[in-house]
């Protein structure tokens, strides 16, 4: 394809036609015609490039043979984390367990497997916001110990939520010319 392309660009420079636009009509730059020119292979080395399978990939007869273990009725409730070593101890090897995954997956069988019940995903807790004062209120459930105190019931009193508030600005000091806005007022 590359070689295909170099072709034509250099018969429309010798017909006239100028490098630039030669390359432009094949959606090429001339920094892209200049690196193929200069490279040793014109295969594609990029990291997402097409390439020839490997020697060592799954041949389709193996990918079947591994699709009819996962789905035989001794195992077809059984995740490949546990299939592959129950082959091992009975002296059967046929892939690994991530290319037992990966073969389940490109056969949309990589699914839950087993009598116990699917993960659920558990909603998260409504959060709650204080914009003022007595709009939120928590405590501690774990109670704790007090050297020589009564302990109280674990509910928090009234003295107890004023202590711990945080909303809201600062109180000014009393004589102090600050003057604050009604909504601000404590």
């Amino acid at each position: 394809m590359k070689q295909v392309a170099i072709t034509l660009i250099d018969e429309a420079v010798e017909a006239g036609a100028r490098k630039h636009t030669a390359c432009a009509v094949l959606g090429l730059t001339d920094r892209t015609l200049r690196r193929w020119q200069r490279s040793e292979t014109l295969i594609d080395q990029r990291k997402g490039a097409v390439r020839k399978a490997s020697a060592h990939a799954l041949t389709a007869q193996e990918k079947e043979q591994i699709l009819a273990v996962c789905n035989s009725p001794e195992h077809q409730s059984l995740p490949p984390s546990q299939i592959v070593p129950r082959l091992a101890d009975q002296g059967f090897y046929i892939a690994s367990e991530s290319s037992f995954y990966r073969v389940l997956r490109e056969h949309e069988q990589a699914h839950h497997r087993g009598r116990a019940a699917a993960p659920r995903t558990l909603e998260k807790p409504q959060a709650w916001v204080a914009t003022a004062p007595n709009q939120v209120w928590s405590w501690d459930s774990v109670p704790q110990r007090h050297s020589g105190r009564k302990q109280g019931s674990g509910y928090p009193t009234e003295l107890q939520a004023q202590q711990e508030m945080v909303v809201g600005p600062p109180k000014p000091a009393v004589g102090s010319r600050l003057q604050t806005s009604p909504s601000c007022r404590h």
